[in-house]
């Protein structure tokens, strides 16, 4: 890391890490062969200030991996594989002000185009097609009388997923808090809110099990006596009702 200061209220840096994860064999899973070990070279650049009534960050970074290990499921158990190599990069933001003693605004952004780079034969997930012969393609049914699910369900098949976005990575993150403080009772009460966006993503290494863009707002009131010795809240989290998928597990089942 090389950091340099113009001043006190503010300093620029730049960093570079190397990053290493141990291979493995997949003994409770479903892999073909022992996993790669993962590494990643990365580089990022920022600046920082802090001054007043203000503070600020602004950031940029480039994250270059080798073999990285992602999962895909299949009759419920995880299979665990190398995609050969990824590319991340995007910026980071964010601003803090105390506008007065009693209220504080603050908020940030973060943008990341995250991309496989060469990720061939990852798993893909399609309904089994009845036309096809089974024993002959990959995509044919599994007739019940064989121990499968028949027509109607789902068959694992491989894709070149090289450029796909990565799994799990939404492009645009933000959010924007505030709070503000009265004092009432003999003690101090703290109004809070904080709201969070997120982009569409996708939860499969296909660009597979997609999840459109959603918000959710936190609310939060609290009580604490002078003697900040006790504290009474009020909170509640997601008060918009915004209904959105948090994991997600797909198999040849369904």
């Amino acid at each position: 890391v090389v950091r340099y200061k113009p001043d006190d209220a503010s300093s620029i840096y730049a960093s570079f890490t190397q990053g290493y994860k141990a291979g493995l064999m997949n003994v409770g899973g479903y892999s073909f062969r022992p996993v790669k070990p993962e590494t990643i070279n990365a580089y990022e650049v920022g600046y920082k200030y802090s001054g007043g009534i203000l503070t600020a960050e602004l950031s940029g970074f480039y994250y270059a991996y080798k073999n990285l290990q992602v999962s895909s499921y299949q009759a419920g158990t995880a299979r665990i594989r190398n995609a050969a190599s990824s590319e991340i990069y995007g910026l980071e933001a964010q601003v803090s002000a105390r506008l007065t003693p009693d209220f504080t605004l603050s908020g940030g952004v973060g943008w990341t185009h995250a991309r496989y780079k060469t990720f061939k034969n990852a798993a893909y997930y399609q309904f089994c097609d009845p036309d096809e012969v089974f024993g002959t393609s990959p995509v044919a049914c599994v007739p019940q009388t064989s121990g499968g699910m028949g027509e109607g369900s789902l068959v694992e098949t491989v894709i070149d997923a090289s450029g796909f976005k990565m799994q799990r990575t939404p492009e645009v993150t933000a959010n924007l808090a505030a709070s503000y403080g009265i004092d009432v009772g003999e003690g101090r009460l703290n109004l809070s809110g904080n709201l969070y966006y997120t982009s569409s993503f996708y939860f499969g290494i296909a660009e597979q099990f997609y999840q459109k863009s959603y918000t959710l707002l936190g609310l939060r009131a609290e009580w604490t006596d002078a003697d900040e010795r006790f504290s009474i809240a009020v909170f509640g989290d997601n008060v918009t009702n915004q209904r959105y998928r948090s994991a997600v597990n797909y198999a040849s089942l369904g």
